[in-house]
Order: C-alpha cells, then structure tokens, then sequence
C-alpha cells in the first residue's frame, strides 16, 4: 500500500496485526514453563540481534517487569493496565493460552517506538 496519504493529513498511524507459532513450539495452550521460558530466550535472543537501526529496540519480559517500565508502557498504548482481568471469561483464558502467565511473555519496541511485537 504506497501513497494512502500522500499529503500526510489523515493517517495517525497504521497498526498490522499478525500471530505464528513457532517452530518447535506448541501452541500457548499447551506449553509448560520451561518450554515458555524457552522459546522467551530464543525469540529475546533473535529480537536483540537485530542490526537494522530502525528496527532495533529492547526486548520488556513481563515477567519480573519494574513498576515504572510497566507504567510507561501502559503510558505508550503498548501494556494494558490488566490484561488478565480484561481477559476473564475469554478464549484465551478458556483454552488455558494464558496458564503460567507472565511466564514467557513480553513485549519488544524498536527505540523510535514504530514497531512492536508482543511474544505470548
């Protein structure tokens, strides 16, 4: 898609949305904890090894998050305030995608705040 607003008037910004398993992975529903953990160090592993200066950025694991990196990603739109709570009663807590939460999961953002990807 090229030149949806070529006069830079309308679009705020885009977000694309798209989900994978990855290979070697079960889904979320049926991993164990050190499957979690594991497939965390390897996505943090190929994340920070990015060399591209647009796209580099640091890796936020929930698990053990500060109080203040919580807040100001709440604060960027990137973490919402409660996730679990706003997911009660939901598919994802239903098929059991979010046992061991915060277990393997976190969020990545190049430094410029452009691009994002939520891993779990």
């Amino acid at each position: 898609l090229k030149n949806l607003d070529p006069s830079g008037k309308f679009v705020k910004s885009t977000r694309i949305r798209c989900g994978r398993s990855i290979s070697g992975f079960p889904g979320m529903s049926l991993m164990k904890v050190d499957q979690l953990r594991a497939m965390e160090a390897s996505v943090k592993e190929a994340l920070e090894s990015i060399a591209d200066e647009e796209l580099k950025g640091t890796y936020y694991p929930l698990e053990g998050m500060t109080a203040e990196t919580k807040d100001q990603l709440v604060k960027d739109h990137f973490l919402f305030k409660h996730q679990l709570e706003t997911l009660a009663g939901s598919v994802l807590v239903e098929s059991g995608a979010t046992s061991h939460w915060p277990i393997g999961r976190g969020i990545f953002h190049n430094d410029a705040k452009t691009f994002l990807i939520w891993l779990g």
